[in-house]
């Protein structure tokens, strides 16, 4: 095997001197390290806003280095010796977390929250990750789910699978879930980005809502919520009287003498989002924090607390995969709407371009490895 490989390569977070902050360039080719590993050319990954948030300076675990990207569909090339569910030639989807399974968190299913080495979020965040050739991933079994025979290789059907690496089961489990949404419930969903939108998603597949109102600034995104299943779309007005105007326009949609809403999911990950999602919530009802936030908000208790209200966020566990993938299979959870362009590996930054842009009706970037392929290789010397 060569030594090394093509990947996308983390620069440092965005500055005047380092625009870009990631550079697409040769770097190390991976190898099995424990005996956990899997060793995997990769064949489909993509780009997510939590990307943005490392070359933005809103996650500082990541080090000049890395290489980025934490969701994958991978062809097995090497299994470590303690993998049992796997084996070389097997075609899976990885999650986004590595698992492992035996520590006191992963026996409570909070997998966002292994204590193991290699644990919780490191793929892309502190290990190298999928937007590359090849990667290495951890925690196998636990962390990795083989797609469906009946689905076809390269086929839109495998894409829809990929959207499970990450965006719908946060938005389901850290926004719908925790947020405690049930049928008969009002959601609210401020900011439908793509992982907004995934929430729109989610809910409509798992939920019988009573409503689901979507919020945003993007006329164009509040379109897509309409066509994604949103009952009723608010685009906020500018300015410090925001709050104040969608809390008003929420209670007039809802009627019926309604106060606020259930639940509401916080897509944005910036102040604005966060005042909106306070100012709408029913007494009772349910805070869920989907976005990530790289700077303080203020949590205005003095007039919040008589509510009772719960405040929900954290990272993503994954339990819900399994669920999800049979929602794929059956066609009743929509997948393949969260994907607007495809690419080819090699035209990765023209995708991070594409991506950042908003335009065009971007979403998630599907990017399919187009480099020359190892094969797999049974009985390989590098197993550990």
């Amino acid at each position: 095997m060569a030594s090394t490989m093509m990947g996308t390569t983390f620069l440092g977070v965005r500055s005047e001197a380092n625009p870009v902050g990631y550079a697409w360039r040769q770097r190390p080719m991976p190898r099995l390290q424990h005996p956990t590993d899997i060793l995997a050319r990769v064949h489909k990954t993509t780009i997510c806003g939590t990307d943005l948030h490392i070359l933005g300076g809103n996650v500082p675990q990541a080090k000049v280095g890395l290489g980025l990207g934490h969701e994958g569909i991978v062809d097995i090339l090497e299994v470590g010796s303690e993998v049992k569910r796997f084996k070389v030639g097997d075609r899976v989807l990885c999650c986004c977390i590595s698992a492992c399974g035996t520590c006191k968190k992963c026996k409570d299913r909070w997998f966002g929250n292994c204590e193991a080495a290699e644990g919780s979020w490191s793929l892309g965040h502190l290990i190298d990750g999928f937007q590359a050739e090849y990667v290495r991933v951890p925690h196998a079994d636990l962390s990795c789910y083989a797609l469906p025979a009946s689905c076809p290789r390269d086929s839109p059907e495998e894409d829809k699978y990929l959207m499970l690496a990450d965006i719908l089961p946060t938005s389901y489990e850290i926004g719908l879930v925790d947020g405690d949404m049930a049928d008969g419930k009002t959601c609210a969903i401020v900011g439908v980005g793509p992982v907004g939108l995934a929430a729109l998603l989610a809910a409509c597949s798992m939920y019988k809502a009573k409503a689901i109102i979507a919020i945003d600034l993007d006329e164009g995104r509040l379109e897509l919520a309409t066509r994604f299943g949103a009952t009723h779309t608010v685009c906020p007005p500018k300015g410090d009287g925001a709050p104040a105007a969608v809390r008003d326009e929420v209670l007039r949609l809802l009627g019926d003498g309604e106060d606020g809403v259930d639940v509401v999911v916080e897509a944005v990950g910036l102040p604005g989002g966060w005042y909106i999602a306070q100012e709408i919530v029913k007494p009772g009802g349910n805070v869920a924090i989907l976005g990530v936030h790289g700077r303080p908000v203020t949590l205005n208790l003095e007039r919040m607390w008589y509510r009772n209200f719960k405040l929900t966020a954290g990272m993503v566990h994954g339990y819900s995969i399994p669920r999800l993938m049979e929602k794929v299979e059956d066609g009743s959870l929509r997948a393949d709407l969260l994907i607007s362009h495809h690419w080819k590996l090699s035209q990765i930054e023209d995708a991070y371009a594409k991506f950042e842009s908003r335009r065009d009706g971007a979403l998630k970037m599907l990017l399919c490895n187009d480099r020359p392929g190892q094969a797999p290789k049974a009985n390989s010397p590098n197993v550990v």
